[in-house]
């Protein structure tokens, strides 16, 4: 990952760990995830990493959108998209619990940290 202005050194390592688990936990790349794809594995994919991310290491939807190379508003409909589709697919609850008991094997970052 590109060393993104504004991000402690922490913080950009979680992002890339989050990035890395949500990518392997859906078969994609983590190139996948930033990149321009629009096929639906991908944007279910992309849409977790990034609400994960935000949740994760408490930062703005801008800087996540710099993470990942999109608008911030990106964020805001991943966040609406995904709380749609967890109440409906019992899969995608699942996948968003087990992602996030992987990803708390640390404390969440500061932006102090």
């Amino acid at each position: 990952m590109k060393r993104i202005p504004g991000l402690t050194d922490r913080q950009q390592r979680e992002a890339a760990r989050i990035i890395h688990l949500t990518a392997r936990h859906f078969h994609l790349s983590p190139a996948a995830l930033a990149s321009a794809r629009q096929t639906a594995e991908v944007v279910l994919a992309r849409n977790v990493a990034m609400c994960l991310v935000a949740e994760r290491l408490v930062i703005s939807s801008a800087m996540v959108g710099k993470i990942f190379r999109k608008d911030r508003t990106l964020l805001l409909h991943a966040r609406r998209d995904l709380a749609v589709r967890a109440e409906q697919s019992r899969w995608i609850r699942e996948a968003l619990d087990g992602l996030r008991r992987s990803i708390s094997t640390t404390p969440p970052c500061t932006p102090t940290s």
